[in-house]
């Protein structure tokens, strides 16, 4: 074993993550006989045993983009709008070919909808951050 290797071994043992800004710093080239393989479009984000969603290390989580579905939307409520028809039945009961809901007063009303809104596309929840490069040592 070099003693490159065996002085690394001591500051950045395997498994270590480290973070570097500059382009040009390339640990396996630092580091003869060490190996790191660059952790690209990602942050650091401890283990949390109690949690399975972030109890395994070595992993990713999380996603780049992501489209709400109606059950992530924050609670609100639409006006109930109805409107009452004034629809004349005739002798046999039926109301000219209309099928609408019967009211609560006996009478007819038709749901009023509002025009859909919002592009449906996806968004990114990316925190603030300072970009680089993160390596993380391997052999």
């Amino acid at each position: 074993m070099s003693r490159v290797v065996m002085e690394c071994d001591l500051i950045h043992p395997v498994g270590e993550v480290i973070f570097n800004a500059l382009s040009t710093f390339d640990p396996n080239e630092q580091w003869p006989g060490t190996t790191w393989i660059r952790l690209k479009a990602c942050g650091l984000f401890g283990v949390d045993e109690n949690d399975s969603k972030y109890s395994n290390p070595g992993t990713y989580i999380g996603e780049n983009e992501h489209i709400l579905t109606e059950q992530e939307l924050a609670g609100h409520v639409h006006f109930g709008l109805t409107c009452d028809l004034d629809i004349r039945l005739h002798n046999n009961g039926s109301a000219s070919g209309y099928t609408l809901p019967f009211n609560h007063n006996g009478g007819y009303e038709t749901p009023i909808r509002t025009n859909p809104a919002g592009g449906n596309q996806p968004h990114n929840n990316v925190q603030r951050s300072y970009l680089g490069y993160y390596w993380l040592r391997t052999a």
